[in-house]
């Protein structure tokens, strides 16, 4: 990194579905969650179906996702859960779509997927 505030470029992304009148339970990409390495600094969202997304700027929350109160769920560790919901991101009822980092992070979900066939 060569920023000012030490951050990484880019976003680091994970599914997540909530549930629940409250959204109070959720489920997440278990790949996120079933290990115990410290994520970098650097912007973060939480990518959701069916409501918008939570987008954290630098120094993004590298502790995210937590552990308790989610179920890790497999499912949602796949490109077909990834892709869509980055072409429809919406944080605080704006859509980010074509906004960095979700520009580039769109294009770059396949490479991902790709690279660890």
């Amino acid at each position: 990194y060569d920023r000012e505030d030490r951050c990484f470029l880019g976003v680091r992304c994970y599914t997540e579905d909530n549930y629940g009148v409250h959204n109070e339970s959720g489920q997440v990409d278990a790949a996120t969650i079933v290990n115990n390495y410290k994520h970098a600094k650097m912007p973060v969202a939480a990518l959701h179906w069916h409501h918008d997304s939570v987008y954290i700027p630098c120094p993004g929350a590298p502790e995210l996702p937590l552990q308790s109160g989610n179920v890790p769920d497999w499912g949602l560790h796949v490109e077909h859960e990834y892709m869509p919901r980055l072409q429809r991101v919406r944080v605080n009822g704006t859509g980010y779509r074509l906004r960095e980092p979700f520009l580039r992070a769109a294009d770059l979900v396949v490479l991902a997927y790709k690279s660890t066939c």
